[in-house]
């Protein structure tokens, strides 16, 4: 194959776009994009891998318990629709209204996810039908290769991003928060 084409194939398999390419191409482009990845087929088979007993809530999303901030919590694995990306996501409080939060709060979140990507805050609207909101932290991985040593390291790294920027999510530390 050509640079060009493999250059055009290797960018549209890394960012998930439609390739219309000759039959003799299409099937290299397939097992490069399934090689070295994390399938939901055999993500709870690949946590294990990596020491954590993942439980299963459904739709291909699992919890494992993670000790954070003195605690056993929750963190969500889950893997995107088109398995290129790994995610991790921990709960970081629930309210019933996004005015619960200081405006004060939102600005040094936003300023946090800068200085802490891939980790980044998130707030969305539950799906429980009484519009409360959940404030969560989350990462995204690139799932080409990831073994379960660097999927522990992505993890550590995650569970560090949470504890070092607890005193901007917890609302315990939010009375001293300007309105």
């Amino acid at each position: 194959m050509n640079r060009v084409l493999q250059a055009a194939v290797m960018a549209a398999i890394l960012s998930n776009q439609a390739i219309t390419v000759s039959a003799q191409v299409l099937p290299a482009a397939a097992q490069l994009r399934a090689s070295g990845t994390v399938t939901k087929q055999n993500l709870a088979q690949f946590i294990r891998s990596a020491g954590y007993s993942p439980i299963d809530v459904g739709n291909n999303v699992y919890w494992i318990s993670v000790n954070m901030l003195g605690a056993s919590n929750k963190v969500e694995i889950a893997l995107s629709n088109c398995n290129c990306q790994m995610w991790l996501a921990v709960n970081l409080g629930r309210y019933n209204n996004s005015s619960q939060i200081p405006q004060s709060v939102y600005a040094g979140l936003l300023e946090a996810n800068q200085g802490w990507a891939p980790n980044y805050f998130s707030l969305k609207e539950m799906n429980d039908g009484q519009g409360r909101y959940q404030l969560t932290m989350m990462r995204p991985m690139d799932n080409r290769g990831l073994s379960p040593e660097s999927f522990q390291s992505e993890l550590q790294r995650f569970i560090e991003g949470v504890e070092k920027t607890e005193k901007l999510w917890s609302a315990k530390y939010w009375a001293a928060a300007r309105y």
